[in-house]
């Protein structure tokens, strides 16, 4: 049996994603795991939405929002151009708003990290 690599990032992701659903201390941690990929590899989608989901499970709502949609403009443009081909349409223009506090799905969202914080005490 293998040993694995601790530093390999498909470990270092899985950690961090763990590290995030046991809460508490740790998502601080998985916070900084995430970070240090970015730092690392590249501000990639999956750092850019690990810190945005660490940072909504920790109530800075402000610093989520700016990682979500920094992780949403990532994966925006290779997806729009697969769909694209793939309707065989010319154009497609595709405006994403930021979540407002108003908005529903922000609610249900800081309502489920609410839920999941209080499980893990």
């Amino acid at each position: 049996m293998q040993k694995a690599n601790e530093f390999a990032i498909p470990t270092l992701l899985a950690t961090a994603w763990v590290n995030l659903a046991l809460g508490g201390d740790k998502t601080q941690e998985a916070c900084l795991t995430f970070e240090d990929i970015g730092k690392k590899y590249g501000a990639c989608f999956a750092a850019l939405h690990g810190i945005g989901v660490c940072k909504l499970a920790m109530g800075k709502y402000a610093e989520s929002e700016e990682a979500l949609l920094k992780a949403l403009e990532k994966v925006r443009l290779p997806n729009t151009m697969i769909l694209k081909h793939v309707l065989r349409i010319r154009t497609i223009s595709l405006r994403i708003s930021p979540l407002s506090q108003s908005d529903g799905l922000f609610k249900v969202l800081t309502k489920s990290v609410s839920c999941n914080r209080t499980q893990n005490l």
